[in-house]
Order: structure tokens, then sequence, then C-alpha cells
């Protein structure tokens, strides 16, 4: 009998363990939460679906008691910052470039900087819920910004698009015009390459392209095809020398009225979504620039990364030498990638060394 108490108690005690994320015993809530969200780029399926994913997943750890609902970006006002909208509180959370903290904190803007690297699996070494990124968060000062970092999501790598201009080398963009969101390492790469940054917002960037006030633009190959720009664009350039990452935040307002466990649920919810929207982004790059090249919709050429990477050291340079506490990070993730480079080229030696004996006679 005494055994057999003792393990009715080991059941009990782990099924107590297993409350956290069990929709049913989720008691503490009594009201329904809905946080408000907004996209930046409501046209770009990944994130539009990841939304739908977190949401499902938040329902699903809270028992229902905690929903997501998106605010339209035409609710705001054209030229509206969403990051300031979720600073007033007026949104619960947004998804925005990393870039855009750039006036605020220095920290995350350096996941932006060992992209200009040539990148070859930074999917794996940045991936959602990483203690790289979980270290690049802890950077956002959350009294001084009154934001709360969540994760960071891949957006697909930077391609270069021009309009009437064959991007080769870093020669062929000099004196080009081409759209920039804001300061940080974006703009001084295209200082670097001799181009000419326009800085402005996304959707006045898109207004000025198909206009032609603008030479070109740096996107991911899906968020080219989402906006239609292969019909006002002839040249595209694939050169992935720098991988777009957004940031998923909260506002403090909110989220310090979220309970230890809930807040627990919103970055495992998080991290989920950033899993399924890299691997749907990887997809539709794919997809997208096959639909690309076998629509004939533009000139699509592979120039050689090396010459653009050797023509930005100096960019990584300076964010090496202006921000030394950090610095050590941007050279963790450095290390990091070169591990992979590394631990790739062995697993693609081993892979050609055992086709060569499943062919020998």
């Amino acid at each position: 009998m005494k055994i057999i108490a003792l393990l009715l108690c080991s059941v009990l005690l782990c099924a107590g363990c297993a409350k956290e994320e069990a929709p049913k015993d989720y008691q503490q809530r009594e009201k329904q939460l809905v946080l408000s969200y907004a996209l930046e780029d409501v046209t770009y399926r990944p994130f539009v679906e990841a939304m739908k994913v977190m949401a499902k997943e938040l329902e699903n750890y809270s028992g229902g008691k905690i929903t997501l609902m998106e605010k339209r970006q035409q609710q705001f006002s054209v030229n509206s910052d969403l990051m300031l909208e979720t600073v007033m509180n007026t949104l619960d959370m947004c998804l925005v470039p990393v870039n855009r903290l750039v006036s605020m904190t220095k920290g995350p803007l350096l996941v932006a900087v060992p992209y200009l690297m040539r990148p070859t699996v930074m999917e794996s070494v940045m991936a959602p819920g990483s203690p790289l990124i979980k270290q690049i968060l802890q950077d956002i000062p959350r009294q001084d910004t009154r934001l709360v970092g969540v994760d960071i999501w891949y957006g697909g790598y930077l391609q270069f698009l021009m309009r009437d201009h064959q991007v080769l080398s870093p020669a062929d963009l000099k004196d080009q015009h081409v759209w920039v969101r804001g300061m940080g390492p974006d703009n001084e790469f295209l200082l670097a390459m001799d181009a000419i940054p326009c800085e402005m917002s996304f959707t006045s960037g898109i207004y000025a392209l198909r206009h032609g006030y603008l030479d070109g633009i740096m996107l991911p190959i899906s968020m080219i095809v989402s906006n239609h720009l292969y019909e006002n664009m002839h040249f595209l350039s694939i050169t992935n020398h720098a991988r777009m990452n957004y940031v998923l935040l909260f506002s403090l307002a909110v989220w310090d009225k979220l309970t230890q466990k809930e807040q627990h649920w919103v970055h495992q919810a998080a991290k989920k979504a950033g899993m399924f929207v890299r691997d749907l982004t990887g997809e539709l790059e794919e997809i997208d620039l096959s639909r690309l090249k076998h629509a004939d919709f533009m000139r699509i050429v592979e120039p050689d990364p090396d010459l653009f990477v050797k023509k930005a050291d100096y960019v990584r340079n300076f964010y090496l030498k202006h921000l030394p506490v950090q610095a050590a990070l941007m050279r963790e993730i450095t290390q990091e990638v070169m591990k992979h480079q590394a631990e790739q080229k062995v697993a693609e030696a081993a892979a050609a060394e055992l086709r060569q004996i499943a062919e020998m006679p």
C-alpha cells in the first residue's frame, strides 16, 4: 500500500509540473486579455502567418484567456511609427526592423553588422529563442525605451533591386540613389559602396521607386514579390549581402501586468512563431526566385559577393572600434558563424567521400 501511495504521489507531482502549458489548469486570469499588434508590411505573408501561429500558441497556453488582434497599419497615419505607438501603449505589440532601434540602443543593431560578410549559416546561429538572441534583447533598456524585446525574427537576405542599372560589383552602385529605412549598418553599407542612401519610410520608398524617384532598393526576394516591384524594376542582383532582422516589441506598460507564467508563454509562442517564419521565408524565397526567373520579369544576375564583403570591411571595423562593450557580442556571433561554416565544410567533404566510395566498382 505504501508503494502504491508513493507512486500516486509521484504521478500527482508530475501532473503538477505539466500544469504550465495545460489550458484547463489555467485559472489565474479571470478576464480575457486581447493584445493588439501591427505589422509594418501587411503584404509580407511569412509575418502575417507567423502572427497567426503565435496567436494560436498563446490561446493554447492560456486556455483561450489571451488572444491577439491585428490593427491594420491604415488605422494609423501614413508616416506613423509603430514602435512609437507601442511606446505610448496605443499598440500592445509590434514587429519592426531591428534598424528602427538605432535611435534608442546600439545592442540589437549588432545583429545587423555581421551580416555584411557573406552569410551562409546565420539561420542556425541566430535561431529564434537562441542564447545569442536573448543576450541581444537584454541590451534594450526597458525603462528608457518603455519597450520589451520578445524575440528577433529572420526576414530574408537583402538583394539589390535596380530600375535601370545592373549591379555586378560595388562600382556599379556609385552615385546610385538607393532607398534606406534609416541610419545604421544599411546606410553605412551603401556609403561604403559609394551609393547615395535616401532615408525615408517603407511606404514612401515603395512610392518613390514606382514613380522613378529612386534608382534602387535593398529587399528580400519575398518582399520584392509581395509588393509587385518586378513590375517597375528591371535588374535584380542576388548578392545575399545582408540578413534582414525584425524585432518583436512589447509595450512595457502591458508586459509588467502579465504574470511570470504569462511572460514565459509569450516568449515560447514567439519562439515557435519565429521558427515558423524562418522556415516559411526560406521556402518562399526559393519559390519566388524561381518564379521571377521563369517568368522573365527582369534580368537576374549573381555577382561575386566577396567583392561587396571586402568593400564593406570598414563598416564592421567601425562598429568594433566605437562600440567596445557590445563588440564582444559581435565577435561571438562572428565566431559562431565561422564555426558552423567549418562544420559544414567537413560534412560536405565527408559526403563527397562517401559518394566516391559508392561509385567505385
